[in-house]
């Protein structure tokens, strides 16, 4: 093993101690408020020292291959030299020129990219400890002006680590200045738009743009926000003090304009190839005003504002539009907008240049009109939570550089229209629903097989579709399928039809409310004993055929009692991540035949009733088990409690014993919020 991979289990077994025992201090009432900061203190700094050891590996990875680089072209050179030293012959002073230029060129890099790792530690110091603890107006007023700002040490350091990014990245940062102070930014919409901004290329753009991201997050100008169980950033914010500097670019480069508040300028401006709707601190919106030249406007972007008045005249006039924004770009469904005339839409085919469009939450939106198919250009199509949206034009077929196709949380929708199979740059579509109708024009899953680089696919069924025809076989043709979701009984409206669906919208909203979470909402639902007649089959035990390159699989409101089958080809990789969200599930037996989940790292349970499982029993199904995540599972923290003293522990004592090889490391579980690994007490 090498020095540095032993370094950095050192640190891991040391930060995964310090996190148990930070969670056993804080949630013991016996403590004081003073050790519980301490410990809390401590902890972030060391997810600090984490993310920074994670920076300089990456880093020293790319200084190897150049040294490496640099001693084949000095082999090169002093050979030559060498060589016409021991001769008459004059060596090519071009060549050595050139040989000399690409070695100082090479030094040059290393030394450039260094510079970041040297400041990063006090951009965190200065900002993360000092800056961060206090309130930011009062911060403000205690500087004079925003010159103060800019001139701090601080800054200064941020600046420097902005001006050595690439200019891609440096554009990808920019976006960020628009936002609200304080705001917390979705990763996804972030993808979305620097797509639309054609920053992240035309190939692999989804992991292109979650790079951009992780790039971001690891110079240390932007704080990467994650999940309590999850240590991968879904979301990030940026220090009001780095808003203000990236507010000041912005300007500089004439990539948005803002006014003395940082707010961004609605209507015309100095920059007038970009503008945004919001609304002022009154909460009353500021209308844009497209004059003087609407036609070469490129970009709008809804801030804040939930009451949108679109006028169709004005829209026609967005001829070079490339990126529309109306929906919300925050995740929390509070944020709801509406259109007073979504027949604004009905233009959406003179947008020729168009390239992402993102409607998410906007109401009163029911369907797309044909004419998208002219909008050619078009990458991304965020339709997310639309939740008045009953049909998709046929005309989406003919978008052939569609790469992001996302209609998840759209409960009206109840079929996909035939021909997504003809969209060959298809990366992402998160939303796709398998009708139980027979229709002739509805997309069947396995057309989607033809879509070589499809890597995320969300599904959405109910339990009549699956059970009647078994279309879910398709899945595994998908071969270039990395991540899937499914999620059976995804939607109120698919078990209504006509006139039926239009009676029961007096009776039940057309999509659950979000004050309560939908999979555990369903998930109650379907644990209820179902009536069956004497005559009544056993339910079908559900098999699926796993995609080779699938990685992650998450399972929601799964219908059955029994686990599934997961079966595989000789090609099929290893799946590292299981999750099982909602729905009737009792037992994973049999679930590790075939070999399918012998690699899995991560298993997540959440809301599974009737649910119950022996912690031996879990590591046997998953031998590599790293994390296991238990949510309102009620059987389970009782025989976890129960079966403590049979830990992973005892059977590494026992295969060391025999003279194997060095023990397993240790499992980390969360259940129920509390974390524990198999070498600690469990806390309650």
């Amino acid at each position: 093993m090498s020095s540095a991979s032993c370094e950095k289990d050192l640190f891991s077994h040391f930060f995964k101690r310090w996190s148990s025992a930070t969670k056993a201090i804080t949630e013991n009432s016996g403590n004081s408020n003073n050790i519980k900061e301490q410990f809390k203190k401590i902890e972030k700094e060391l997810i600090e020292i984490e993310r920074s050891l994670s920076s300089i590996n990456k880093w020293e990875k790319s200084v190897m291959k150049m040294f490496q680089d640099l001693d084949q072209i000095a082999d090169y050179l002093i050979k030559d030299l060498t060589s016409a030293a021991s001769s008459s012959n004059k060596p090519h002073a071009g060549m050595i020129t050139k040989d000399l230029n690409d070695i100082a060129g090479i030094i040059g890099k290393i030394k450039i990219e260094s510079q970041p790792f040297h400041r990063l530690p006090m951009i965190h110091k200065a900002i993360n400890n000092g800056i961060r603890s206090i309130e930011p107006e009062k911060k403000w007023q205690k500087l004079e002006s925003e010159e103060d700002i800019m001139a701090s040490p601080a800054i200064a350091d941020a600046q420097s680590i902005y001006d050595n990014l690439e200019p891609r990245l440096q554009i990808c940062f920019l976006c960020l200045s628009i936002f609200p102070e304080n705001s917390i930014i979705r990763k996804r919409s972030l993808i979305y738009w620097w797509i639309g901004e054609d920053l992240v290329g035309h190939k692999e753009v989804e992991q292109v743009g979650e790079d951009c991201f992780m790039k971001l997050c690891e110079s240390g100008l932007i704080e990467p926000i994650s999940a309590e169980h999850s240590r991968a950033p879904h979301s990030c914010r940026l220090h009001p003090w780095v808003r203000r500097m990236a507010i000041r670019i912005a300007k500089e480069t004439m990539f948005f304009d803002f006014d003395s508040h940082g707010k961004p300028i609605s209507g015309p401006s100095m920059f007038p190839r970009r503008a945004c709707v919001a609304t002022t601190e009154e909460r009353i919106v500021e209308q844009v005003d497209l004059e003087p030249d609407p036609s070469k406007l490129t970009m709008l972007f809804n801030i804040d504002v939930h009451c949108l008045e679109c006028n169709e005249e004005e829209f026609k006039k967005l001829k070079s539009m490339e990126i529309l924004q109306l929906g919300r770009w925050i995740s929390e469904p509070k944020h709801h907008i509406e259109v007073d005339n979504p027949n604004f839409l009905d233009h959406l085919g003179l947008l020729k240049n168009l390239r992402y469009l993102g409607l998410q939450g906007v109401s009163r939106i029911t369907k797309l009109p044909e004419s998208i198919n002219e909008v050619s250009e078009l990458r991304v199509l965020d339709l997310r939570a639309c939740h008045n949206l009953e049909k998709l034009p046929s005309g989406i077929a003919s978008l052939k550089k569609l790469t992001h196709l996302d209609v998840s949380k759209c409960y009206l929708l109840e079929y996909m229209p035939k021909g997504l199979d003809s969209l060959s740059e298809l990366q992402f579509l998160n939303g796709f629903v398998i009708s139980n109708l027979k229709r002739q024009d509805a997309c069947k899953l396995s057309e989607l097989t033809k879509l070589e680089k499809l890597q995320k696919l969300s599904i959405s069924l109910n339990v009549e579709t699956m059970a009647a025809d078994g279309e879910l076989k398709a899945v595994g043709g998908i071969r270039g399928l990395k991540t899937l979701t499914i999620t059976w009984g995804g939607g109120l409206a698919l078990s209504m039809k006509g006139k039926d669906r239009d009676n029961e919208k007096s009776k039940k909203p057309a999509a659950p409310k979000r004050n309560i979470s939908f999979i555990e909402k369903a998930g109650k639902k379907l644990t209820r004993k179902p009536t069956m007649t004497n005559e009544a089959k056993p339910p079908v035990k559900i098999s699926l055929l796993l995609p080779p390159n699938l990685t992650k699989l998450d399972l929601q409101c799964f219908p059955r009692e029994e686990a599934p089958e997961l079966r595989k080809d000789e090609q099929t990789k290893s799946l590292k991540k299981l999750y099982f969200r909602g729905g009737r599930l009792r037992s994973l037996s049999g679930i590790q035949e075939g070999g399918v989940v012998s690699k899995v790292k991560i298993v997540r349970l959440r809301f599974l009733q009737n649910f119950n499982i022996r912690r031996p029993e879990l590591e046997e199904i998953f031998p590599d088990l790293k994390y296991a995540e238990i949510l309102n599972c009620h059987h389970i923290k009782t025989s976890f409690l129960e079966e403590e003293s049979v830990s992973r522990r005892d059977r590494d004592s026992a295969s060391t014993s025999k003279g194997n090889a060095a023990p397993c490391s240790s499992i980390n579980y969360k259940i129920d919020g509390v974390g524990f690994s198999d070498t600690s007490e469990l806390t309650s």
